[in-house]
């Protein structure tokens, strides 16, 4: 279960960080940061349920 969570965090948040890079580099907007930041975070829980 932990592999099946930490796969698919890995994929959304390369999906994420793609989009958001693509948003800051066309729109300049401070949304992507804060996508950043939530992206971070939700790897960091995973981590955490992982090493559980």
């Amino acid at each position: 279960m932990s592999k099946v969570l930490t796969v698919s965090g890995l994929i959304v948040g390369f999906l994420g960080v793609a989009t958001v890079l693509g948003s800051i580099h066309i729109s300049g907007t401070p949304f992507g940061i804060g996508l950043i930041a939530v992206l971070f975070g939700w790897g960091l829980i995973s981590s955490g349920r992982k090493r559980e």
